[in-house]
């Protein structure tokens, strides 16, 4: 970033996505491993809140006994983010299709 967050209070508004976060957003899954020295645990709890706050769909999952990047290779992580996004989009499709529905009734 160039500079601190005290410093440049506004960059560092303008790069965080939790300044853009809007209802219309897609689902979102945080995948989290409890050893993870890249990414705090905080960081993703944050933007799960504020995701949250604004209706959209999301999930996070502390994953115990894995880091940044080991995550990836496990099975039951890929079978819960298979899982979340099957349920999120299904439910964001048959909402899609009731909205259009109602809008052809008008």
């Amino acid at each position: 970033m160039g500079d601190t967050r005290a410093a440049a209070p506004k960059l560092w508004t303008c790069a965080t996505p939790m300044t853009y976060i809007t209802r219309d957003d897609p689902p979102f899954f945080f995948l989290h491993g409890e050893n993870d020295t890249v990414v705090p645990c905080a960081t993703s709890q944050k933007m799960h809140e504020a995701l949250k706050a604004a209706k959209v769909p999301t999930q996070r999952k502390v994953y115990r006994g894995f880091a940044h990047i080991s995550l990836f290779s496990n099975v039951e992580v890929v079978d819960d983010i298979v899982k979340f996004y099957d349920q999120a989009l299904k439910k964001q499709r048959a909402l899609k299709q009731q909205a259009a529905r109602k809008s052809d009734q008008e």
